[in-house]
């Protein structure tokens, strides 16, 4: 089955190969223990050269949630070099980086997305901090983002060894 959830066809591409998929996941599994193991904001880059903001959301002192912005770059060659580089490295074709170039952000201050990512954070925050019900026992924000992930990643090829890795767990 192909991996169709994301929402840039780049990393939506490069998901349908397994080895593709798997240093996604590694890549991830890495920011979410960091951003687990610091409880601050940090921006990083994945394999493929693509920027990221991660801000985690503390509720009670415990990591509750993680903001991801994506999908950026502040230099188009570069990118499409580290793009090619993995290209040839995957036996992707080589072209990939000239037929996506056009779906990433290309911005020349990442502040203001950092603030963004800010700002969804505060949002998360008051809302929780709102204390709705949403039908049963569970927090409705809980219950909210319990239906989307059931809804996005059910029969999506995400294996419970991915997972597992993901959040570090045996």
């Amino acid at each position: 089955m192909r991996f169709t959830f994301h929402s840039k066809p780049f990393c939506t591409y490069i998901k349908n190969c397994q080895k593709g998929k798997d240093l996604c996941y590694e890549c991830k599994a890495r920011s979410v223990h960091r951003a687990i193991k610091d409880k601050t904001p940090f921006t990083g880059r994945c394999y493929f050269g693509i920027k990221e903001i991660i801000h985690p959301v503390i509720i009670n002192g415990d990591v509750m949630a993680i903001i991801y912005l994506s999908n950026m770059t502040n230099d188009p060659a570069k990118l499409c070099l580290i793009i090619n580089r993995m290209a040839n490295k995957l036996s992707y074709p080589v072209s990939i980086a000239s037929e996506y170039s056009s779906s990433f952000c290309i911005v020349d201050d990442f502040e203001p997305y950092k603030k963004m990512a800010v700002l969804i954070c505060d949002i998360i925050l008051t809302l929780y901090n709102k204390n709705f019900k949403y039908g049963g026992n569970m927090h409705w924000a809980v219950e909210t983002l319990k239906n989307y992930v059931s809804l996005q990643y059910n029969n999506r090829g995400i294996s419970l060894h991915n997972l597992s890795k993901l959040y570090y767990f045996n």
